[in-house]
């Protein structure tokens, strides 16, 4: 049999890279006058990115235009009752294009898209054959999207479309209907019962994911409510488990992403009939939403280190306004010769929205991050403090200070500072070089 078109050599191609095993991952990603950019080139790292920058400076839109450029759809386009997920629109009287290429370790796909203002849609990609694999969108507001390259793999037709779903937080439980799924309280009595394998990787995950030094949330039997429906609950190493549904939305948010994950590369393994494990790319804004701080310290390494063994290679995603988060991340971030991972900082500069590649650098502790490029603070101090601060250093290098002033400078102290603030050595400090 002949091969005798572009497309027939790109199914071709496709095939081959599928049997050898090369994992895609987004390399590169440039979009022109599309949401609060007038231009963002990024060059992706393999494994993980790390998004930083103030409210409303387009981290969420940044993940939104990936989750397009892997998937090929908006959010919202999947789910009418999303209310974020939109598709990119441009700036007002502007052409808008959006370029990303996928490389696989053998060679580079790239594609192109323009803005169609007659039609109101994202033209110009053509015939592109989407890699296998596993793409999963943890969205701030509890939302979650899921895509299955699945309608791409070998044993199927490869003009099949892909498998992309977006799941409110009631459809998690219940399952939404146009998604293979029963929701997360069947699947995981059904995984009990006929996949014991599946329930355990979750069991797994969700013990890795856990709060360092709690019991693992891990869920219990089913209980009924006053109708006779079930109940998931959950246990939280406290007197009775709590029904899913009551309990904290940092607890509801990382059960679901749990039950996805395993769901999708479940359904990876049944539909191309063997225990390869997929590629995955997770998108996850606002990794610490809800959090308390011991969670934000462990969830992201627990993750990378939880999907080493669950999945095959993994690209992340990550968007966070958290010092811990950052800090969390200094002992697995790989820099230099090995760089595998990348951090990108938002700011507003002069009225432009600019995106930059920063140097990891190890800060330390927690507080640090505060005054780093991330966050761009002046001091970790309040916002009193720093003023008390910066007045008494105009203060004391004024020759004409008295001591009446001084006491009054002390009294503002008295009302700012902790008994054991260490400027209260310095103080005396100065006020002995005066004589008083």
């Amino acid at each position: 049999m002949g091969i005798g078109s572009k497309k027939d050599l790109l199914y071709v191609s496709f095939f081959l890279l599928r049997r050898s095993g090369a994992e895609p991952v987004l390399e590169y990603l440039k979009s022109e006058n599309t949401g609060p950019f007038s231009t963002a080139e990024l060059t992706f790292a393999e494994r993980l990115n790390v998004i930083t920058g103030g409210n409303g400076l387009g981290k969420s839109f940044l993940l939104d235009v990936i989750w397009w450029a892997l998937t090929d759809t908006w959010p919202c386009r999947l789910n009418g009752n999303l209310n974020r997920g939109f598709a990119a629109r441009p700036g007002k009287g502007k052409s808008a294009t959006i370029s990303f290429s996928l490389n696989d370790f053998f060679a580079k796909s790239a594609c192109s898209a323009s803005f169609d203002d007659k039609t109101r849609a994202w033209t110009g990609l053509g015939e592109r054959v989407q890699e296998a694999g596993i793409v999963v969108y943890a969205m701030e507001d509890g939302s979650f999207a899921v895509f299955h390259g699945i309608g791409r793999l070998a044993d199927s037709n490869p003009r099949e479309k892909p498998q992309a779903y977006v799941f409110t937080q009631r459809d998690i439980l219940d399952g939404p209907g146009n998604a293979p799924c029963d929701g997360l309280v069947r699947d995981l009595v059904r995984w009990q019962e006929k996949n014991r394998e599946a329930f355990a990787a979750f069991k797994e995950l969700m013990r890795r994911l856990s709060p360092e030094g709690r019991e693992p949330l891990v869920p219990c039997d089913l209980a009924a409510d006053r109708f006779g429906h079930a109940l998931l609950t959950i246990s939280m190493g406290y007197g009775e488990p709590v029904p899913f549904c009551l309990a904290s939305q940092a607890v509801r948010r990382v059960l679901s992403f749990a039950y996805l994950l395993v769901w999708s590369i479940e359904e990876y393994k049944r539909q191309c009939r063997g225990d390869q494990s997929p590629a995955v790319t997770i998108l996850y804004d606002y990794v610490e939403a809800h959090m308390h701080p011991v969670w934000q310290r462990s969830l992201v390494p627990s993750l990378v280190f939880a999907l080493q063994e669950l999945a095959g290679h993994t690209q992340y995603f990550f968007t966070t306004l958290s010092p811990i988060v950052l800090g969390s991340l200094e002992d697995i971030f790989a820099v230099g010769n090995n760089a595998r991972d990348a951090w990108f900082d938002i700011d507003l500069i002069e009225r432009s929205v600019r995106i930059d590649r920063c140097d990891f650098m190890k800060q330390g502790c927690f507080g640090n991050w505060l005054t780093s490029e991330a966050f761009d603070l002046p001091t970790d101090f309040s916002l009193s403090k720093e003023k008390l601060f910066e007045e008494l250093g105009s203060r004391v290098r004024d020759p004409g200070l008295t001591r009446n002033e001084a006491l009054q400078l002390e009294q503002r102290m008295l009302a700012t500072l902790s008994e054991v603030d260490p400027l209260w050595i310095r103080r005396r400090m100065f006020l002995r070089s005066k004589g008083w």
